[in-house]
């Protein structure tokens, strides 16, 4: 008998989730309706209208972090930003980060500049900036991109908001001195899965999408198109929720774990339907696929040997060969509560034993 099979609580409630079923609440404007996706990326574009040595960043915070973003944000922190040039910084995150948070700050003549991105995959967008400074949002869908525009003299005024909600986090307008309080992004708070309830040794905690190797290249690097750029509608927001993600071996192997708790046993289960729906599956495939790469949903999933699992999984091959790897999205609802568990491996897909435990070890931290 299996470790699921022992768990009578759960029974025959056992399904599959898809990597955005958290709904972790999040800071956020009403700017559009509620949804999931399976990639967020979040990008601030910055426009300097003074010269170049009067503007430069001098602090950034991004959840998950890029770095190439972080290696511009050195470059312009020390030479400034060049006038009437649009500079862009981006990161990319997925369900197991909860979507994707950028904070840029900016020193400038007038009061210093705070600018806050948010594209959480369950919730409502969210883009501002304060201090001596316009901005307009530019896309507004799974993704969040806005450009902010420096004025070229000291302004004491609150920012112009071209139809946005003002972000929570944002500062009061001030003269610059570069010793504002600054905002701290969201945290993330941990899923049920544990770091010891992993099999084997080599496992380590992250939250970069870079750390799942070639699985994160093609993630940061996919461009999904149509209604899974734009999410699948509005889905009921847990009360409370986590995600945790684990790798070793370079990323060639990875188990991400997402749980939420919800108002009531018919949210989560919406939210389940939308979840494994046949659409969300191809956008998935669709998240893995970027240039050089393409993925497809496999005809089934692995098979447990028993009634009430329903399993999915996704193939990732790079064109030509020299890469195939497989994502595993297996999961329950028990009550009010639901969790996901998804398995990146390259070469070989996860073994039905290890998916089979964590499941069943995660199960036993769900309160119904």
């Amino acid at each position: 008998m299996t470790a699921i099979k022992r768990r009578t609580r759960i029974g025959a409630a056992i399904v599959v989730v898809a990597m955005a079923l958290v709904g972790l609440a999040a800071a956020a404007g009403p700017q559009r309706a509620e949804a999931f996706a399976w990639k967020d990326t979040c990008t601030i574009n910055v426009v300097n209208r003074a010269s170049q040595s009067e503007v430069r960043p001098y602090g950034l915070v991004q959840i998950p972090p890029n770095a190439v973003a972080y290696a511009l944000y050195v470059s312009l922190a020390a030479a400034g930003m060049p006038s009437n040039t649009s500079l862009g910084f981006s990161n990319t995150g997925i369900p197991l980060t909860a979507g994707c948070q950028s904070i840029l700050y900016l020193y400038n003549p007038g009061s210093n500049v705070t600018c806050h991105a948010g594209a959480p995959t369950v919730g409502a967008n969210n883009f501002s900036c304060d201090g001596n400074s316009t901005f307009k949002i530019t896309k507004d869908n799974d993704d969040i991109e806005g450009t902010v525009y420096v004025a070229g003299k000291a302004s004491e005024s609150a920012p112009e908001e071209m139809g946005l909600t003002p972000d929570p986090l944002r500062m009061s307008p001030r003269r610059a001195s570069g010793a504002e309080k600054k905002p701290k992004p969201q945290k993330v708070a941990p899923g049920v899965l544990k770091l010891g309830q992993l099999a084997g040794g080599g496992w380590k905690k992250t939250e970069e999408v870079a750390d799942l190797g070639t699985f994160g290249k093609v993630l940061e690097a996919s461009d999904p198109s149509g209604s899974c750029a734009g999410g699948e509608g509005k889905l009921p927001t847990a009360l409370s929720g986590g995600a945790s993600l684990f790798v070793r071996h370079k990323g060639a192997e990875a188990v991400g774990e997402l749980d939420g708790r919800y108002a009531s046993v018919g949210g989560s289960r919406r939210s389940l339907a939308a979840a494994t729906s046949k659409s969300s599956m191809r956008c998935l495939g669709q998240a893995l696929s970027a240039p050089g790469y393409r993925a497809t949903v496999a005809h089934a999933g692995p098979d447990f040997g028993q009634g009430g699992i329903t399993t999915s999984r996704v193939v990732v091959k790079k064109n030509g060969g020299g890469f195939t790897g497989y994502v595993d999205v297996v999961g329950l609802q028990d009550g009010r509560s639901s969790t996901m568990l998804v398995f990146f491996n390259a070469r070989k897909p996860a073994s039905v034993l290890q998916e089979e435990e964590t499941l069943a070890a995660v199960a036993d931290g769900l309160k119904p």
